[in-house]
Formats: C-alpha cells, structure tokens, sequence
C-alpha cells in the first residue's frame, strides 16, 4: 500500500474520533440548571395529577357517606295539596311560628332547625293582580320582608328545585331563641296551574347543609 494512501485512511480515523468527541462533549455540557428545571416541572405535573385525583375522589368519598347517612335515617311524607310534599326525618315534629300565617311547618326536636311549606301570596293585591305576580316579582318582595327582619348579607341565585326553575333567596341572622347564628334559604316555584310555591329552610349555620339536603332531594309540588 502506498503511503499516501495509508495517511488519508489514518487521516478520516482521526476526524471521526474528533468528531465522536465534540458530541460527547456537547452532551456533557448540557445546562445542568435547565434539566434540574425539567424535572422539577415533570415532578409539578405529576404532583398536581395526583392532588386532583384524591380530591375526586375524596369528594366522592363524601357525597356517599351523606347519602348513607341519610339512608339511614328513618323518614315520613309530610305536606299537603296545593301546598307541596317532603320527606323529612322520622323525629321531627310540627312546628307553629305565631309570626307566620298557615305554612306547613316541621322541625327538630329542639325547634333549631325548620322546614316551612306554603304558596306565596300577597293579600293586598287583587286576583288579577295576583295572576300577573311573577316569580321575580315574589323573590323580590321576599328579599325585602327579609331584610326588614333581620336577615343579613342576603343574596339570590336561579335555580332547579323539583326539575322546575326556582328564584332562591338567602341570608344570615341569629335565632331569638338560642341565640344561634343561622341561615335561612327560601325557594320559590310555580306549580302546573302557576300558582307560585313557597319552600323555607332555617337552621344553626353548622347544620343547614343537612336541612338544605332535605328539600333539594326530597320535596315536590305534587305527591
């Protein structure tokens, strides 16, 4: 083999060591900042993955023990035609509030919490005027009976109640009796003859999810 060609072959070896090299060397020289960086956010997403399914499944976890609770619960059908129905437990009793005019009226056994029933109605207008009385027109008479009673921080929102939109209005005041602060949460909602239907929930603060449960999963316009 000529010696010119010996070098050329020694020649391409050595350029593609060299160049073996540089690449090694780039690979080596990666910002050590930036991929500590990467794995920190590779870690955030995983992280945030798992925080997110807990808290589903946390949420699930309590949704099924309320409804285990209230399975076990005994509870009676009370209301009337006209008026409106709801179950409600077992124990709780008829209730008479002298400051309001023939509801339907049930609570706890220590009168702290109370469900009320009745239509909405205002006496002063006439049957005409009564018929043109809409839902919004009664959950802003409502708004304002309440504040001159004592409710505080009230505020409104359309909802669903017994697959019907209702206007429902609520506050906070403390009870006279116990001196407890409470909530009261109202639902207004027009039966099939439009009549306008009147659903009240009051209780200490720390026990008005359970109140508020009974009406939203349980009450109805008709039986």
């Amino acid at each position: 083999m000529k010696r010119k060609e010996i070098f050329s072959i020694l020649l391409i070896l050595v350029i593609s060591i060299l160049s073996l090299g540089c690449q090694s060397k780039e690979k080596a020289q990666e910002d050590p900042v930036q991929l500590i960086e990467q794995e920190q956010d590779k870690k955030e997403k995983s992280n945030d993955l798992n925080l997110e399914e807990a808290e589903d499944e946390e949420d699930k976890e309590d949704k099924e023990q309320v409804k285990e609770d209230q399975e076990e619960v005994l509870m009676q059908r009370v209301g009337e035609k006209g008026i409106g129905f709801i179950s409600i437990p077992e124990d709780w009793v008829e209730f008479v509030d002298l400051n309001v005019n023939d509801s339907i009226q049930y609570s706890n056994i220590l009168g702290t919490s109370i469900i009320s029933l009745n239509t909405f109605y205002i006496s002063s207008l006439s049957e005409e005027e009564q018929a043109e009385f809409t839902l919004e027109d009664a959950a802003n008479s409502l708004w304002y009976n309440l504040e001159n009673s004592g409710v505080e921080n009230i505020e409104g929102a359309i909802v669903e109640l017994d697959q019907r939109e209702a206007y429902q209005v609520y506050g906070y005041f403390t009870s006279q009796d116990y001196n407890l602060p409470s909530i009261i949460i109202t639902w207004l909602l027009e039966g099939d003859d439009g009549t306008i239907h009147y659903v009240a929930a009051e209780a200490a603060v720390e026990d008005i999810d359970q109140v508020f449960d009974y009406v939203e999963d349980n009450y109805s316009v008709n039986e």
